[in-house]
C-alpha cells in the first residue's frame, strides 16, 4: 500500500526479488501474488518511463517520462512473470482465489507494457488454445470444452476489456493535460514577454515602448490563444478519436469482438444454465464488462440479460452482481436502458432479500442523480419494501422516499413553487399512479396498504390535498369494495374543510354505489359530523360576536345543506345495500349453475374415461360375441311369431265388435256349437302343411293360421257376405300377407340369423318376392284370393249356409 501513495518508494533494485518472492512456483497463498501484481501496478509509473508513465500527469510524469528507472531485462521478466501467472493452471491452493489475482494481474500487465494490446490478444489466444477438447481429461466439459479452463478464458477476456477501456480514457486525459499546461505555458511566456515590453516602455520613451511591445507581439496570435482556450477545437477532435477508438475494441474483425461474439452465443443457449456454477459466473460477468465497453453489444444482448435476471434463471449471488452491473450500464448509456425502465424496477420483487437491497440501493443512485426516471406506476414497487419483513429494508425504502422530497429544495424548490405548487413535489406528482398502482396489488393486505399510503401521504400539503381528495373521490366510480374502502380510508387521512365538504357533496353522485361498504359510509358520516360541530361552533360564535347577518346565513345553509346531505347518503346506502343483495344472489345462482355443470361435465369425461379404458376384445372373443349375437337374434324372431300369435287371439275378445255382428255370432254358436273338433282338426292341418313349406317362416305362418281360424270362429258372415255364396272372406289374406312381413322384419333384424337359417333348409327354396309395403302386398293378395275363390265357385257351386261360411 505504500506504492500506492508514493510510487517511487519502490526502488528498481528490489523488482527482482519481488517477482521471485511473489510468483514463486510453488507459492501456496493467492493473496501473495494478488499484492505483488498491485505493487507493480502502483510503481508502474516510477519504474517505466514510457507506457503507463506518460498516462500520469504533474510534475511525477515529467520527473519519470525521461529517465526510466526499471532496466528492458527485469521488465520483460516481470510481464513473462504475469504472462504465466494468468495462462498457466492455477494450483488447489490459489485456484479458489484465482479471480482476484488475474484481475490485479491484468491491470499490472497493463500498466508495465509498452504495448499492453499485442501482449493480452497473445494471452488470450494461448489461453483459448488451452480450452481445446481434451486437452484438461480430469476437468469437467461443456459442449466438450473443459470447463474451468473456459471460465478463466471469459473472465480475463471480460477484464482486458474494461482494462482497454480504461488504457484509452487515462490516454485521452493525458494528452487533454498535456496540452493544457502547453497552452498554459504559452500564454504565460507572452506575459511576461508584455510585461517586459511595458517595463522597457516605461523607462523609454513612448515611441520606443511602443516599438518593443510590437516587436513582443508574436506573430499571427489570436485573443484565444491568448486567453489559453484555443484548444476547444482540439479537444472536440480527441473526443471523436476517442469514440472511434472504443467503437473498435469489440469490432467483429478485431480479436476482442470475435471471442465477445463467442461468448454471446454461449450464454443465448438455453444448455448453458446447466453448465457450472463457476462457469456461468464468469460468463455473466465477462457479458456484462464488455456491455459496458460497446453500446452496440450492449443493446444486443439487453434482452437476454433481463430474461436471466427477471426469470430469475441464475443463483441469487449472481443476479446481485447482474444489478450492480446494470446501474453501471444505465450510467454510461441512459438511452439504451431507458426503455427497461419498469423491468429495472422489477428487481424489487425478486424474492431474495440481497438481491432486492442492492436493487434499491442502485435505483437510489440512479433516480437521485437523474439518470433514470421516477414514474408512480415504477415507484410503486419501492414503496411496497416498507412494508417488507426486513428491516434493513424498510430504512432503505424510508431515505428513498424522504430523499426524493428533497430533490426540490433549494433554488429548484422556490422556482417550482413559483410555477405551481404541485411542481415543488415529486412525491405529490407521483402519488396517484402510485396509490393506482397499490390498490391493484392483491398479496397486500388492507392493513399493509394503509401503513404504506400513509407514509406516502404525509409529503401531502394543505393546497395539495384538495385537489387530491377530489380525485380520489372521482375515484370512488370504478373499482370493487376493496379498492373502496382504501380511497375512504385515504380521503379520511386528508384532513377536513368546508371547501372540501362543499365539493364532496356536489360529486354524491360518484360514490353512491360504494356506500353499501360500511367504512365508506362511516368515512362521510363522520365528515357530516365535524361539518355539524363546526357549523354549530360558527353559529354560536356569530350569535355572541353579533357578526354580519350574511355569515350566519351562509352557515345556516351549510348546516341545511350537511342535513340533506346525510339524508341522501342514508337513502343511497339503502339501495346499495339492496343492489349488493341482488347481485349476491345472482352470484349464488350462477355459481350453483356452474357447480352443476362441472359435475355433469366431470361425470361424463368419467363415462368416457372408463369406455376408453375397457381392453379391446380379441378375435377369438369377437367370433363368439357375433355369434351369440346371431342365435340371440333367431331366438327374438321366432318368439315374436309366438308373441304375434298370442297377441291375435287376445283382441277376438277384448275388440268390440258391432251390434249385428254380436248377434250374428251368438246365433251361429247357438245353432252349430258342435262344429269345434272339425274347426280344430283343419288348425292341425294347416299347421302341417305350413311345417312342410320351409320357405315362409314357421312362426309367421302359424301366426296367420291362427288368427285365420280365430277370425273364422268370432265373426259371422253379414246378409252381403252370405249373398257372395261360397266365397272365401278376404279378411284372412292380410292376415297371412302380416305373416308374411312380421317374417321379412324378423329376417331384416336377425341378418346373420336369418341366413343361417335358410342355409340350413334341406329342401330347395322358393323364389320369394322383395318385401314391399303392407298395403301394397295385402292388395294384391287380395285380388289374387278373390280371382281363385271367383274360379272354384263357379266349379263347385255351394249352399249359402251360415256353417259351410264360417268353414
Amino acid at each position: 500500500m505504500l506504492t500506492a501513495a508514493q510510487p517511487s518508494a519502490l526502488a528498481a533494485s528490489y523488482v527482482p526479488v519481488l517477482l521471485e518472492v511473489g510468483f514463486a512456483a510453488d507459492l501456496l497463498d493467492a493473496w501473495v501474488a494478488r499484492h505483488t501484481c498491485l505493487t507493480l501496478k502502483n510503481a508502474a509509473s516510477h519504474l517505466t518511463g514510457s507506457g503507463s508513465a506518460a498516462l500520469t500527469t504533474g510534475p511525477a510524469a515529467a520527473s519519470t517520462a525521461s529517465s526510466p528507472v526499471l532496466s528492458p531485462e527485469v521488465q520483460q521478466s516481470a510481464l513473462s512473470a504475469l504472462v504465466r501467472l494468468l495462462v498457466a493452471t492455477p494450483s488447489a491452493a490459489v485456484a479458489p482465489n484465482w479471480p482476484s489475482v488475474a484481475e490485479s494481474a491484468v491491470a499490472a500487465l497493463y500498466a508495465l507494457s509498452d504495448q499492453p494490446q499485442e501482449l493480452m490478444a497473445a494471452v488470450l489466444d494461448e489461453m483459448f488454445r488451452r480450452c481445446a477438447p481434451g486437452s484438461q481429461p480430469d476437468d469437467s466439459t461443456t459442449y466438450g470444452y473443459p470447463a474451468a479452463a473456459l471460465s478463466r478464458f471469459f473472465f480475463v477476456l471480460g477484464r482486458a476489456c474494461v482494462q482497454h477501456l480504461l488504457c484509452i480514457e487515462q490516454t485521452s486525459k493525458a494528452i487533454r493535460a498535456a496540452r493544457l499546461a502547453a497552452d498554459g505555458a504559452a500564454a504565460e511566456a507572452v506575459e511576461r514577454q508584455l510585461a517586459a515590453a511595458a517595463a522597457g516602455a516605461s523607462s523609454g520613451g513612448s515611441r520606443r515602448g511602443k516599438a518593443a511591445a510590437a516587436a513582443a507581439q508574436p506573430e499571427n496570435e489570436d485573443i484565444g490563444t491568448q486567453l489559453g482556450v484555443g484548444s476547444v477545437a482540439a479537444d472536440a477532435e480527441l473526443d471523436a478519436l476517442a469514440e472511434r477508438i472504443e467503437a473498435q475494441i469489440l469490432a467483429k474483425d478485431q480479436l476482442l469482438g470475435k471471442y465477445g461474439q463467442l461468448l454471446s452465443k454461449f450464454l443465448h443457449r438455453k444448455s448453458s444454465l446447466s453448465a457450472p456454477q463457476e462457469l456461468q459466473e464468469c460468463a455473466l460477468l465477462a457479458l456484462t464488462q464488455l456491455m459496458a465497453v460497446d453500446g452496440a453489444f450492449c443493446a444486443d444482448n439487453l434482452q437476454l440479460l433481463f430474461t436471466l435476471l427477471i426469470q430469475r434463471h441464475v443463483s441469487a449471488p449472481m443476479r446481485v452482481n447482474m444489478v450492480v452491473a446494470l446501474a453501471d450500464l444505465a450510467s454510461r448509456f441512459p438511452n439504451l436502458l431507458e426503455p427497461w425502465t419498469p423491468e429495472i424496477y422489477l428487481t424489487l420483487a425478486d424474492p431474495e432479500p440481497a438481491v432486492k437491497l442492492s436493487a434499491l440501493t442502485s435505483l437510489t443512485h440512479l433516480v437521485l442523480g437523474g439518470m433514470v426516471k421516477a414514474k408512480g406506476r415504477n415507484v410503486a414497487q419501492v414503496a411496497v419494501l416498507l412494508v417488507d419483513d426486513v428491516q434493513e429494508l424498510n430504512d432503505r425504502a424510508v431515505l428513498f422516499f424522504d430523499s426524493l422530497a428533497k430533490t426540490g429544495s433549494g433554488n429548484a424548490r422556490s422556482a417550482a413553487a413559483a410555477a405551481g405548487a404541485s411542481s415543488a413535489n415529486p412525491v405529490y406528482n407521483l402519488l396517484p399512479d402510485c396509490l393506482s398502482t397499490l390498490m391493484t396489488m392483491k398479496e397486500l393486505r388492507e392493513e399493509q396498504l394503509q401503513i404504506i399510503l400513509g407514509h406516502l401521504l404525509a409529503f401531502v400539503k394543505d393546497k395539495q390535498a384538495e385537489s387530491l381528495r377530489e380525485r380520489l373521490v372521482a375515484r370512488l366510480q370504478v373499482g370493487g369494495p376493496r379498492e373502496w374502502r382504501l380511497v375512504a380510508w385515504c380521503i379520511g387521512q386528508l384532513g377536513y374543510c368546508e371547501k372540501g365538504l362543499r365539493r364532496i357533496m356536489e360529486l354524491t353522485t360518484c360514490y353512491r354505489q360504494a356506500l353499501g361498504e360500511q367504512q365508506v359510509f362511516d368515512m362521510f358520516m363522520t365528515m357530516a359530523e365535524k361539518a355539524r360541530r363546526s357549523t354549530g361552533g360558527k353559529a354560536a360564535a356569530a350569535a355572541a360576536d353579533d357578526v354580519s347577518s350574511s355569515q350566519g346565513a351562509a352557515t345556516g345553509d351549510l348546516r341545511s345543506a350537511v342535513e340533506e346531505w346525510v339524508a341522501d347518503l342514508t337513502a343511497s346506502r339503502e339501495a346499495a345495500l339492496e343492489a349488493a343483495e341482488v347481485e349476491a344472489a345472482e352470484a349464488a345462482r350462477k355459481q350453483q349453475a356452474q357447480q352443476q355443470h362441472s359435475a355433469a361435465a366431470e361425470l361424463n369425461g368419467q363415462s368416457d374415461a372408463n369406455a376408453d379404458s375397457a381392453d379391446p376384445a380379441s378375435p377369438q372373443q369377437q367370433q363368439q360375441q357375433e355369434k351369440m349375437a346371431v342365435d340371440q337374434e333367431a331366438l327374438d324372431a321366432a318368439l315374436d311369431g309366438a308373441a304375434l300369435g298370442d297377441a291375435l287371439a287376445a283382441p277376438a275378445e277384448a275388440v268390440p265388435e258391432p251390434q249385428g255382428m254380436q248377434q250374428t255370432a251368438a246365433a251361429v254358436d247357438d245353432a252349430d256349437s258342435g262344429t269345434t273338433d272339425d274347426q280344430i282338426e283343419l288348425l292341425q292341418q294347416s299347421q302341417a302343411t305350413a311345417g312342410d313349406d320351409d320357405v315362409v317362416d314357421k312362426p309367421s305362418v302359424q301366426a296367420a293360421a291362427i288368427r285365420q281360424q280365430l277370425e273364422r270362429l268370432s265373426i259371422a258372415p253379414t246378409p252381403a257376405t252370405a249373398a257372395m255364396g261360397s266365397r272365401r272372406p278376404s279378411s284372412a289374406v292380410p292376415t297371412a300377407a302380416a305373416g308374411r312381413k312380421a317374417a321379412g322384419t324378423a329376417s331384416r333384424r336377425g341378418g346373420r340369423g336369418a341366413a343361417a337359417a335358410a342355409g340350413r333348409s334341406k329342401q330347395p327354396a322358393r323364389k320369394r318376392r322383395e318385401p314391399c309395403s303392407s298395403d301394397e302386398d295385402s292388395s294384391s293378395s287380395s285380388n289374387d284370393d278373390d280371382s281363385d275363390a271367383d274360379s272354384s265357385a263357379d266349379d263347385e257351386p255351394q249352399q249359402p249356409t251360415a256353417a259351410s261360411s264360417s268353414l
